[in-house]
Formats: structure tokens, sequence, C-alpha cells
């Protein structure tokens, strides 16, 4: 399910997709027509975030507690192949 996706296709949205899995970035590209970004955003500039690479469930390590997903990407994050760092 994606929101943008369906505002793309539906409603002829042009926004920006960023996807900071490296693993999951070329799907995004394959599957989408606005521009797309192999980005990771955090709250402020200069700050380091440390990202789960969890298929799907992926996320910032700092957010796992904070939703339904978390012990699926806390189960990834066990492996340290699993959790790369942006600056």
């Amino acid at each position: 399910l994606s929101n943008t996706w369906l505002l793309e296709q539906r409603h002829g949205w042009q926004g920006i997709c960023i996807e900071p899995n490296p693993r999951m970035f070329p799907r995004l590209q394959a599957n989408r027509r606005c521009t797309t970004a192999s980005l990771c955003i955090g709250a402020r500039s200069g700050e380091t975030v440390r990202f789960v690479l969890a298929e799907e469930y992926g996320g910032r390590v700092d957010d796992m507690a904070a939703d339904m997903h978390g012990d699926k990407r806390a189960a990834y994050a066990a492996d340290p192949a699993n959790v790369v760092s942006f600056e």
C-alpha cells in the first residue's frame, strides 16, 4: 500500500519519493513516474540516522519501539549487516 502511488496514478501527483533502503530503491524507481531519491531524512541537519534494512518494514533504529512493526525491524537489526548509518 502506498499513498503516494495512489496520488500519482489517480490524481497526477508530482512530488518526490524518498527511499533510504538501497535494496528497495531500484523497485521504487522501476514502479514510479515521480522524482525519486535514495536518501534518508532526519530531524536535524548533520545528525546521523541509523536505518534498519528490513524490506517493507525498514525504518529508523530510534523509531523501532514507536510503531506496530518495531518487532520485525528489531529482528532484522539483530544482524549488523542490516543496519546502515546516514550522515
